[in-house]
C-alpha cells in the first residue's frame, strides 16, 4: 500500500513527512522511512549507469533518511553540509517557481 501511495506526487510529500517523523523499526518491521530509503536505493541502482549524479543524489538521499550502518550515517553528515548551499539555491528556485506559477494563474482568472 506505501507503494501505491508514493506513486502520486501528493502523497509522496506527507510520505516524506511520516518517513522523518517516524520510530525506529522493530524486528523486521519496516517503519515508512525504511521504506522510502529502500526505494530511493532501488531506483538509484537502476539509475546509476545512465545518471550516476541523480543516483548518488538518491543514495544521499536515502542515507539521510535512514541510514543502513554508522558509515553510511557518516557520510550523509558530512555530505549534507556540502550540499546545504546546493538546497538553498533549489528552495530559492522553486519559491521564484511557486510565486510564478500564482501569478500567471491569478492573472488568467482574473482576465488581467
Amino acid at each position: 500500500m506505501a507503494i501505491a501511495e508514493r506513486s502520486r506526487p501528493s502523497a509522496e510529500a506527507s510520505g516524506l513527512d511520516d518517513a522523518q517523523s517516524a520510530p525506529t523499526s522493530q524486528a523486521g518491521v519496516h517503519t515508512p522511512a525504511e521504506e522510502l530509503a529502500d526505494d530511493l536505493r532501488t531506483r538509484a541502482f537502476h539509475l546509476m549507469d545512465e545518471h550516476p549524479i541523480a543516483a548518488a543524489h538518491l543514495v544521499l538521499a536515502a542515507a539521510s533518511i535512514a541510514p543502513e550502518c554508522a558509515a553510511e550515517k557518516e557520510v550523509a553528515d558530512e555530505f549534507s553540509f556540502v550540499i546545504a548551499d546546493f538546497m538553498q539555491q533549489l528552495k530559492i528556485l522553486h519559491h521564484r517557481a511557486v510565486t510564478k506559477r500564482a501569478i500567471t494563474t491569478g492573472a488568467a482568472r482574473h482576465g488581467a
